[in-house]
């Protein structure tokens, strides 16, 4: 084999373990894991708290849909308020934060999809 296709062939290998890596990382994300029927649990307005919810009926994550954790969640900034946004699991608080921009306007535009 020459020097090119075993580069090549290594290549390959290390691409098929970076997306499985990547993949495992976001075990408790996603489809596969989402609660069970219909009732998610608890809305976010029951959650004992100093810092108001963004969307006080919040029962899913905003990033996988599965039911949201108290202890688990991101302040931000809504107009000069904070407010609290949550989530199930620390990977998703992690997506969340790192596209924040973009991941509270999508946010947004759920609460006032439903809300109309």
């Amino acid at each position: 084999m020459t020097y090119t296709k075993q580069l090549s062939a290594a290549g390959a290998v290390l691409i098929m373990l970076v997306g499985a890596v990547l993949i495992s990382g976001m075990a408790g994300c996603g489809e596969a894991d989402r609660a069970s029927g219909p009732e998610l649990g608890a809305a976010a307005k029951t959650f004992d708290s100093d810092v108001p919810p963004m969307n006080p009926e919040q029962k899913a994550c905003p990033i996988c849909g599965n039911a949201i954790k108290e202890n688990v969640y991101v302040d931000v900034d809504d107009e000069g308020t904070t407010k609290r946004i949550y989530f199930d699991s620390d990977q998703c608080k992690q997506l969340f934060q790192q596209n924040m921009e973009t991941e509270l306007m999508k946010f947004k535009s759920k609460m006032q999809a439903q809300s109309s």
